[in-house]
């Protein structure tokens, strides 16, 4: 991006490249952007080196959320962030009353990075790592008792996409939230990862994160969402639990890893009825990283931690 460029952000101060944000956070680029504000790159001038910074709009709701958010981060300070899978979070401040989050800066998203791939998927060498990693994270996650609630492909990050295999960790903690204090009726996750049960409004768990999870999983190896749509999201999965899409048939799986039905079975991340139906795929990340661990359908080196 080149030129100072203003960025209005509704009820708040414009911000262009070059804008101190600080003390010493020099605005290099916009990153991305969303109902909270805006997410930049920025360059810390007094230690030289470049971070990510969320910058949330100055609205009573939103900081109100970004409040919500550093607890959350609080809370999962003491895990590692590199061997976690989990964005490295730096603090925050304050920047004309308006709540700025300071991150680790990492590469692109999966999203992009599907994107640059021609959203062709990913080969089961570089897929079966990239899934042990995301099931890492959310184990660290539900051992804290938290919940993501919004496990997208824009929300996972590839650390570098030049490593082999690549790393990933998972960002945005605008909407986690402590599973105890889930409520059934919640309206929680991007509608094409949202699970059954929160479609339901039945009571849900850190499960529904599983479900997310298997969506991606899909998602990552065919190059395509599973359950595009909008409000018949609940429709095509009713549906396609009797008759599987055409793709599933030809995904480049190894025999073990196909059904009886003919199904790919990217078990154990794979969803099939509900996050949290026993006897259907593990609903915790343990069996997940268990099963990775004693079944050669996994494969494909540590996960690069």
């Amino acid at each position: 991006m080149s030129g100072n460029k203003p960025f209005f952000l509704p009820n708040d101060l414009n911000i262009v490249e070059g804008t101190i944000l600080g003390n010493c956070y020099k605005v290099e680029a916009f990153l991305g952007q969303g109902s909270f504000g805006f997410v930049t790159k920025c360059l810390n001038t007094q230690t030289n080196k470049a971070v990510a910074v969320k910058i949330n709009k100055n609205d009573p709701k939103i900081l109100e959320q970004a409040k919500l958010e550093i607890f959350i981060l609080e809370q999962l300070r003491c895990l590692d962030p590199d061997s976690c899978n989990i964005v490295r979070w730096n603090g925050f401040f304050i920047d004309r009353e308006r709540i700025c989050l300071n991150f680790e800066l990492l590469d692109q998203s999966l999203f992009d990075y599907m994107k640059d791939n021609n959203f062709q998927g990913l080969p089961i060498s570089e897929l079966r790592p990239l899934l042990y990693q995301l099931a890492n994270a959310l184990s660290h996650l539900s051992s804290m008792g938290i919940v993501h609630t919004d496990l997208k492909t824009d929300n996972l990050m590839v650390v570098d996409r030049h490593q082999c295999p690549i790393k990933v960790k998972i960002i945005d903690f605008g909407l986690a939230c402590l599973v105890s204090s889930l409520v059934p009726g919640d309206c929680v996750q991007s509608l094409w990862y949202r699970a059954p049960e929160v479609m339901l409004r039945a009571p849900f768990n850190q499960a529904i994160d599983i479900w997310s999870l298997g969506l991606i999983a899909a998602e990552l190896a065919t190059g395509l969402p599973l359950y595009p749509g909008k409000a018949d999201c609940f429709k095509k999965i009713s549906f396609w639990l009797f008759f599987p899409p055409l793709f599933h048939f030809h995904f480049p799986l190894t025999q073990q890893a196909v059904a009886a039905d003919g199904r790919p079975c990217l078990s154990p991340v794979l969803p099939e009825v509900s996050s949290c139906q026993q006897g259907v795929f593990p609903p915790h990340c343990c069996q997940v990283l268990a099963h990775r661990e004693s079944s050669d359908s996994w494969g494909g080196g540590s996960g690069g931690n």
